[in-house]
């Protein structure tokens, strides 16, 4: 099986969850770990 390089997915896949979580508090809408927490907490 072919090896997959996900750098620009990835890089994607995150800005779309901060752009998501823009207007969140604090770390909420910074950092992406607490981003994406809150991005699947709140949909």
């Amino acid at each position: 099986m072919a090896r997959v390089k996900r750098a620009v997915h990835g890089k994607k896949h995150r800005r779309a969850v901060l752009e998501q979580a823009k207007g969140y508090y604090g770390n909420k809408s910074r950092s992406y770990k607490s981003a994406h927490e809150q991005v699947m907490h709140s949909l």
